[in-house]
């Protein structure tokens, strides 16, 4: 027990809106820490509404990743929302030195970072709630007590963390930490929706394509999905749906990027397999197809490539992000329920 407590007595579900003080009856501190609750519930829930599960403020926008000279990453200052939570960042840090529990020494990416490894990660920020005391900060210790004092405090805490995407062997422990997120921030003991959406781009003819990343390719692109989404199946709600983000090449030969889409197509085919397999538990699985996208995929579009690809498209140009994104909004709400097993391709009319 870290606090000398009554109880706690704020349950969301009832939607009280305040706490009645009345005359003549002694304030407990259940009573002010329900109405401080009340009105944090409150908070959070406008912004989550108005910001939505994630959002960084125009003016003093935090989190930002970015390598510096030494190659290290470096997370900016600033705020940073996520589902309703204020997260902020005081002062730039590396990721190697974040303020709230400090990566281990053998930290895959801290070390794919230092030795320059090719690998793909995936970067996420994990934000909580803790319970500090006055034994782990003495600042909020009232000191005119003259010794040991109870006083504690709830944080927002965070912390930047990676995933390898090809390391099936990562993916339990990646499980158990988004298992513990759910219970702690959300209260409940699985998740609706996965969309494996992790990628590389590879521009080599057949010819010139090693083995190393032929495998490369593999891992990320067809063996991680399978066993990712395998391993996060036992926190997955029932009536879930999963997304699996294939790509416009599967249908349209594009030379130089065959590993890529015959592991693009494997992946179209396994989404199938997974609505056929899941839907005794009314788990859905699509697969959208995107064509020439505006990302930072296989290093990006620069003019000459950029309408090189404008070229075989019937619209004449490059999709944005947010077309794909309107995609997966729409095939993840209920009004399209009864799409199943279909792979849907974003591609603006692509052709050869």
């Amino acid at each position: 027990m870290k606090s000398d407590i009554t109880r706690d007595t704020f349950v969301a579900g009832k939607h009280f809106s305040r706490v009645i003080r009345q005359q003549g009856r002694v304030d407990l501190d259940a009573d002010t820490n329900e109405q401080t609750s009340i009105l944090l519930h409150y908070l959070r829930t406008l912004a989550l509404d108005l910001i939505g599960p994630y959002a960084a403020p125009v003016m003093a926008a935090g989190f930002r990743l970015s390598k510096d000279t030494n190659d290290s990453l470096s997370i900016s200052a600033g705020r940073y929302y996520v589902d309703g939570y204020l997260v902020e960042n005081e002062t730039s840090c590396l990721y190697t030195e974040q303020p709230n529990n400090p990566l281990p020494n053998d930290d895959p990416f801290a070390k794919a970072l230092i030795d320059k490894l090719d690998a793909l990660y995936w970067v996420y920020l994990d934000v909580w709630e803790r319970h500090v005391t006055s034994i782990e900060d003495d600042s909020i210790r009232e000191k005119a007590l003259g010794g040991p004092d109870t006083c504690s405090r709830a944080q927002v805490a965070w912390q930047v963390r990676a995933l390898d995407v090809g390391d099936t062997k990562s993916f339990p422990a990646f499980r158990d930490t988004v298992a513990s997120a759910l219970q702690r921030r959300f209260d409940r003991a699985d998740f609706d929706f996965l969309v494996n959406n992790a990628g590389y781009g590879l521009y080599h003819p057949i010819a010139k394509v090693t083995e190393e990343e032929f495998d490369g390719l593999f891992d990320v692109h067809l063996k991680g999905p399978f066993f990712l989404t395998q391993s996060l199946l036992p926190v997955m709600a029932d009536n879930g749906h999963i997304i699996n983000m294939t790509s416009a090449t599967v249908r349209v030969a594009t030379a130089g990027v065959a590993p890529y889409a015959a592991f693009k197509g494997g992946l179209e085919v396994l989404t199938r397999y997974m609505a056929k397999e899941f839907g005794d538990r009314k788990i859905r699985a699509n697969s959208i197809s995107p064509g020439a996208i505006r990302t930072q995929l296989g290093g990006g579009l620069n003019d000459e490539f950029e309408a090189l690809l404008s070229g075989m498209t019937s619209l004449g140009r490059v999709g944005e992000p947010d077309e794909v994104g309107g995609v997966i909004a729409s095939l993840l709400s209920d009004e399209n329920r009864w799409i199943n097993a279909q792979d849907i391709e974003v591609a603006g009319g692509v052709h050869r």
